[in-house]
């Protein structure tokens, strides 16, 4: 059978969906809030203090701490440098993205009551919780294997259903005369021994991901003698995520008399609503000492998904150079996601209002996120499965300060996040780190704040295994810078 009939064949197979795994339960879960330059500056340490637009998003007893109706609206810009590492070679890429928050909160002074209850505040905040900008790749040469090794291996160990659902796997491997699967890289000789190569092959993928998840927030909080805040808020998140990857293998020297090249494209698109509520405490046990609790529901998330991949393919057969396109499957689908619930505590220290001191403690186990189908289509158990084992509970911890002098005031924080994935190391910070500082000028009726927040993040990519069962990773270090510039009125 030769190279183009094995490649109809296969391309003509019914392609399978792709499924929705722990990568997605974990994406829609994470929270990395960009709040107001306040916030911000601080680390987002901000649970037992309140009087912030921004710390309604940890905990919505902070509404009842205001005691001013009050505005404000932040911009902020980022810029994500991300630094790949492929086969020992490093390559750079630089994306930016841009948004903002509102905050509005609205007083009720109420009168005098037995539980000495001062006024019930109503608010609404817009925030973006996490941004999913990213732009990173590879072009590297290499000289000892290529991504049809795994896809052979996987056809010859019986996995043909799996490899024909994906572009990448429907048109590089072919039959010989004695109808044994081949590459234009392993094959037999005249003997029946295999033989392995020529490789020398420029290897590049370019990857991007857009998108952002923005939480609104609709609360109500109260103040019992300046001692006790409670609050509650309803939230509604609305989430976009866009994956587009293009991924080549290119004999650029002519290594191989075979072999040309192959682009592989594949584009996925989720957007999403979720829908949840927050309870939450500020208590003053003592004078300058506050605690907080916060418990924030599961998120009930519905997601509609489009999933597309092709593929380019140039080969030299019979002496002959042939070029073919292939459109593999561009399907929708609809699934819902449950994202499981988080228990935030707080402790914070103030000093004749010149001196704050606080730290916030994140609890969440991302091993109860469940998967489900919004039409039954679709059997999740596996993928569910799959959650419980590759992911774990997380605990984040961050600290903030800040320093009063008249009126100005002078801020820096830090956070430190656990990983979700189960395989990774379970110390602090050895996934997301972030420092933080800022300044900030304030008046009777007016403040304006400026932050800056820095976070680097390390992650693996997936790449293929070689014919031998060695993994090949990508290695990306991610450095994300955050301006935040907040105007606030209070009246």
């Amino acid at each position: 059978m030769n190279k183009l009939f094995l490649m109809c064949s296969l391309t003509a197979i019914v392609a399978i969906a792709k499924a929705q795994d722990y990568t997605d339960a974990v994406r829609y879960t994470e929270r990395f809030n960009i709040g107001d330059a306040r916030y911000s500056g601080m680390g987002g340490a901000f649970s037992a203090l309140g009087n912030n637009h921004s710390a309604i998003l940890d905990n919505p007893a902070s509404i009842g701490v205001f005691s001013d109706q009050s505005y404000e609206f932040s911009l902020n810009t980022g810029t994500n440098l991300n630094k790949t590492t492929f086969l020992g070679q490093m390559q750079s890429n630089r994306i930016n993205s841009f948004s903002g928050n509102v905050g509005l909160l609205y007083k009720i002074d109420l009168p005098e009551n037995e539980l000495q209850a001062k006024y019930l505040n109503f608010s609404y905040t817009c925030n973006r919780v996490n941004d999913f900008a990213m732009k990173n790749g590879f072009d590297v040469y290499n000289k000892t294997s290529s991504m049809t090794d795994e896809l052979l291996g996987r056809i010859e160990t019986g996995y043909e259903n799996s490899v024909t659902s994906d572009a990448k796997y429907t048109q590089l491997i072919y039959q010989d005369n004695l109808n044994r699967y081949v590459s234009d890289f392993i094959k037999y000789d005249a003997s029946g021994n295999k033989t392995y190569g020529p490789y020398g092959l420029n290897q590049n993928q370019s990857l991007t991901t857009t998108g952002r998840i923005n939480e609104n927030s609709f609360g109500m909080g109260t103040n019992f003698g300046n001692r006790v805040y409670v609050g509650l808020s309803l939230n509604v998140s609305n989430s976009e995520y866009v994956y587009s990857e293009k991924y080549t293998e290119t004999d650029s020297k002519d290594v191989n008399p075979s072999f040309q090249s192959f682009t592989m494209y594949k584009d996925w698109t989720d957007k999403g609503r979720g829908y949840g509520y927050k309870i939450g405490l500020i208590a003053i046990p003592v004078k300058d000492l506050r605690v907080a609790v916060a418990y924030h529901s599961p998120t009930y998330w519905y997601f509609n998904n489009t999933y597309k991949t092709d593929m380019d393919f140039s080969y030299t057969q019979n002496d002959t150079n042939k070029s073919v396109y292939t459109n593999n499957y561009d399907l929708e689908s609809k699934y819902q996601l449950f994202s499981p619930s988080k228990l935030v505590l707080g402790m914070a220290y103030t000093y004749k209002k010149t001196l704050i001191l606080s730290a916030d403690y994140e609890y969440q186990k991302y091993s109860n996120a469940l998967l489900s189908s919004s039409d039954n289509s679709t059997n999740y158990d596996i993928d569910n499965t799959e959650i419980t084992k590759m992911t774990r509970i997380v605990n984040n911890i961050k600290f903030g300060t800040e320093l009063r002098i008249g009126v100005m005031s002078l801020r820096a924080g830090a956070g430190f996040y656990q990983s979700p994935y189960s395989m990774d190391k379970a110390s602090f910070g050895d996934y997301r780190v972030s420092y933080s500082g800022g300044i900030g000028l304030k008046d009777e009726n007016f403040y304006i704040d400026l932050a800056v927040v820095n976070s680097s993040t390390p992650s693996y990519r997936y790449v293929y295994t070689d014919y031998f069962g060695n993994t090949l990773y990508s290695k990306t270090k991610t450095n994300t810078t955050n301006v935040v510039l907040t105007l606030g009125l209070k009246y």
